[in-house]
Order: C-alpha cells, then sequence, then structure tokens
C-alpha cells in the first residue's frame, strides 16, 4: 500500500488531498516524463456528479497500479514501491484524463546517470 496525495480537484474521487477509491491505475507505457503518465481512474467532476463507486472517505493509503515502466519506482508487473505517490494536474480546471499525471515519475534513463 502507497500514500497517495492528489490535487486533482475537480476529480469525482477527490477529497482532501486523497482519493477515496481503494486503487487506482497510474498510464504510461513508454513515458519519459511526467508529462507523459496519467491516472486511469480519473472522473471529471461534473455539476451535480458525486463520487462514482460512493466511496466518500479518502483513504490514506492505497494499491497504485502502475504501466509505466521507464519509472525507478515500478516493478513486479504493474506496482509501484513508492511510499508516497503525488497525482496532479497542469489543468486549472482538469476535464480528462490526458490532463492528469503523476508527478512522483522519474525515469530510469536520469537514475542510472546518477550512478554512473
Amino acid at each position: 500500500m502507497t500514500n497517495l496525495k492528489c490535487s486533482v480537484e475537480n476529480c469525482a474521487n477527490y477529497k482532501e488531498h486523497r482519493c477515496c477509491l481503494p486503487n487506482i491505475e497510474v498510464r504510461g507505457e513508454e513515458s519519459d516524463s511526467r508529462y507523459e503518465t496519467c491516472c486511469a481512474s480519473f472522473v471529471s467532476k461534473q455539476e451535480g456528479v458525486t463520487n462514482v463507486v460512493r466511496h466518500d472517505d479518502p483513504n490514506t493509503e492505497l494499491e497504485i497500479r502502475c504501466t509505466a515502466e521507464k519509472c525507478v519506482h515500478h516493478c513486479h508487473g504493474d506496482q509501484c514501491d513508492a511510499n508516497c505517490v503525488c497525482v496532479g494536474t497542469y489543468s486549472y480546471d482538469t476535464q480528462r484524463i490526458g490532463e492528469t499525471q503523476c508527478e512522483t515519475f522519474a525515469n530510469t534513463k536520469l537514475k542510472n546517470i546518477h550512478d554512473e
């Protein structure tokens, strides 16, 4: 289980800088940077829409499935081994999954350069 901090306030699953889902999925199969990742569990909060799975309590720890194979935290198929993951957005009024990103993403190439 991983500690998740979220700043995507326009997500129906967002509450108090946390996610109310029991788990999330981060996508980014060929990602070289965080800008190429996204939170596939994002659901746009529209007027009158509430949490889509009826989880109302913010989760302090949850399972994160991730496909970003070039991230230093990616391990064991689709698992993330980061202690804390931050999901954010580059759009004030986020409406699409592609406007979200995993801010914890760190490219394995950069790690290898620093290890040399």
